[in-house]
């Protein structure tokens, strides 16, 4: 068996109001797999709402703190 990486992408879009345990399994399971994990933050240029409480640098920074820079963070606005 090859050492070559597969050079393979994995993207995950959500809003992440707020990150849980779940978005959590769901990116952690992708590190796993794929060389460069992107996750998308939708909604991400919308005014706060009751739905919507957290800004784009709000959830950025969420997954910053979980997963550093193991993950590539856009907003999909």
């Amino acid at each position: 068996m090859s050492n070559v990486s597969k050079n393979t992408a994995g993207i995950f879009i959500g809003r992440f109001q707020p990150l849980h345990n779940g978005h959590i399994e769901i990116i952690n399971k992708m590190i796993e797999e794929v060389d460069h994990p992107v996750v998308i933050v939708g909604s991400a240029s919308g005014p706060r709402t009751p739905l919507n409480p957290f800004n784009f640098q709000e959830r950025w920074k969420m997954l910053r703190d979980v997963f550093g820079d193991k993950i590539t963070v856009f907003s999909a606005d």
